[in-house]
């Protein structure tokens, strides 16, 4: 929001300077492009935008007060403004602004993931609630991450032709890990509230999947951050949501199969994140086992 008041304010005060006639046109026009930009869903934003510079046209070949040239100049000033805000707001190196904005998110989650494994072992319903306290608390880490993805996505064809990074793939992946996360908390609510509060037995399997997936966040974690590629993790991922199959031979309640479920759906989101596409990860997850 704040690049974008800065796009229109800068653009209405340049057009004021050079003594435009009709000088709104231009920082309209600014905020217009400005959205399409930063928009995630660019298709639909640049039918409005269109939508909106055609109605500006249009109604300046209808008012003599506002010839087509003048419209067509403000255009062009909001443009070039917004064009060139974009260019000096956007980070240096977003890849790696987007990976310092995962890293502590992810160490986090890794280590509270295991305590939770650990509550369901011991059947410790105090330490499960601290857990889930501690996962609850990264609201700010997660809202880091929307602002530093919101920052970072306007730059997606900058970043590729000044530093030929691929910005889509790192954007992505932050987006699944965020949905992973908010997966992994509603498991924990589960594992706290339903399992051990609800005095439900605990699937032996249970705990072993939240290990298995603590493992595969720590691990994707130091993958992303040397930016290598990410086999182990990945492999561990598809271990934890093969415990998924071991539990469905056991008696489960209802809070137990909805934290496995959970769990399951988290591994799918961070399967995501290491690179496999949708159908990939569901496959790789959901195979039967030898």
């Amino acid at each position: 929001m704040i690049q974008i008041g800065l796009a229109g304010g800068l653009a209405l005060v340049l057009a004021l300077a050079v003594g435009r006639p009709a000088p709104l046109f231009a920082p309209a026009v600014a905020v217009a492009t400005m959205e399409m930009i930063c928009s995630r869903h660019h298709r639909t934003t640049v039918t409005l935008v269109f939508g909106a510079i055609l109605g500006l046209l249009v109604g300046a070949a209808f008012n003599p007060a506002w010839p087509a040239s003048d419209a067509l100049i403000n255009a062009a000033i909001g443009g070039a403004v917004a064009v060139a805000v974009a260019i000096v707001t956007t980070p240096r190196d977003p890849v790696t602004e987007v990976t310092k904005t995962i890293d502590p998110l992810l160490a986090l989650v890794a280590a509270q993931v295991r305590v939770i494994a650990t509550a369901l072992r011991t059947g410790d319903t105090v330490l499960a609630r601290e857990a889930l306290r501690a996962l609850n608390g990264c609201n700010d880490e997660l809202r880091r991450l929307d602002e530093t993805l919101v920052q970072v996505r306007r730059s997606a064809v900058l970043v590729r032709w000044r530093s030929g990074q691929d910005l889509p793939t790192a954007t992505t992946t932050a987006t699944e890990i965020g949905h992973a996360v908010r997966g992994i908390r509603a498991m924990a609510l589960q594992a706290w509230w339903g399992v051990l509060r609800g005095g439900e037995p605990v699937p032996a399997a249970l705990p072993q999947m939240l290990d298995a997936l603590a493992d595969g966040l720590a691990i994707l974690r130091t993958d992303l951050a040397n930016g290598g590629p990410p086999r182990q993790s990945r492999r561990l991922l598809i271990s934890s949501a093969q415990w998924l199959a071991v539990m469905r031979t056991e008696p489960l309640g209802i809070a137990a199969a909805a934290a496995a479920a959970n769990a399951d759906a988290a591994v799918l989101n961070l399967l995501i994140a290491s690179g496999m596409t949708v159908e990939a990860a569901d496959a790789s997850i959901h195979k039967p086992l030898l």
